[in-house]
């Protein structure tokens, strides 16, 4: 049996006072699988990833890592506790190098400890190892996501966050990209994924968690949210985007309230 990894339960969090963005979210995930969280622009995905880590304001609700409440946790301690995340946006230092970036990934800064992580990235990512003195300004986009998941797997984390990993990517490289994702979970870390390339992320999924306007809407395996006729019309459509419109699921959590207040970006 799968032991619980992450589980967030009755989640209420936001940026400003009085103005929340989650409205009592809730969502699990178990050792060895991949989740993803899709929904609209404004749904509270990317929101519930940086309250996991520590940098938004959390007024009720719990957070469990491995079974230990995280929420008195600093965000620099978050890797001591086993969680990588990449962000999608400033995700590299542009103006250092690739192995600069790198050893910044590893908290003892050991030698020994260093080799061996970057021998086990650019196993994963050989582009890094064949650019590895280059600037990290001067990395392709799909170089730079690559860099920035190799520098969170250097602490060998055993659950990854990615917020949007295949933001900007072109086609061929967001093949790349969902293929090494499924890489890093078979060499034994468990992955929570927001992305808006919904149809493929659920594709590769062992589960999902529909959001909408921060409040659980439907959950499911990958194969039930891709095969349920009203959650693909109202969340997924062609690019995984876009105003929702009601569904009506068996999956789905009977909270048609609205609120007002997203601030968030995605």
């Amino acid at each position: 049996m799968s032991s619980r990894v992450i589980e967030v339960v009755d989640l209420v969090a936001g940026y400003q006072p009085e103005i929340d963005i989650l409205h009592g979210i809730s969502a699990h995930v178990d050792e060895g699988e991949i989740v993803t969280i899709v929904g609209a622009n404004g749904a509270g995905k990317s929101t519930l990833l940086k309250s996991i880590m520590g940098w938004v304001t959390v007024r009720s609700g719990s957070i469990t890592i491995n079974g230990h409440d995280t929420l008195s946790i600093a965000p620099y301690e978050m890797s001591a506790a086993g969680i990588g995340y990449t962000p999608q946006l400033a995700n590299v230092f542009p103006s250092l190098s690739i192995d600069e970036n790198l050893r910044l990934g590893v908290p003892s800064r050991k030698k020994d400890e260093y080799l061996a992580g970057k021998a086990r990235v650019e196993a994963l990512f050989p582009a890094l190892r064949e650019a590895r003195n280059k600037p990290a300004g001067l990395l392709s986009g799909g170089q730079r996501q690559m860099l920035a998941m190799g520098r969170a797997l250097m602490a060998q984390p055993r659950v990854l966050l990615l917020d949007e990993p295949t933001a900007g990517l072109s086609p061929q490289n967001v093949d790349l990209l969902f293929h090494q994702v499924q890489q890093i979970r078979d060499s034994g870390v468990t992955i929570l994924m927001v992305e808006q390339n919904a149809r493929r992320a659920l594709d590769i999924s062992d589960r999902g968690y529909v959001f909408d306007l921060g409040r659980n809407r439907a959950t499911g395996t990958g194969a039930e949210l891709l095969s349920d006729p009203d959650i693909v019309a109202a969340y997924l459509g062609s690019a995984g985007g876009g105003r929702p419109q009601e569904a009506n699921t068996t999956h789905r959590n009977d909270d048609s309230s609205r609120s007002t207040g997203e601030g968030e970006e995605k």
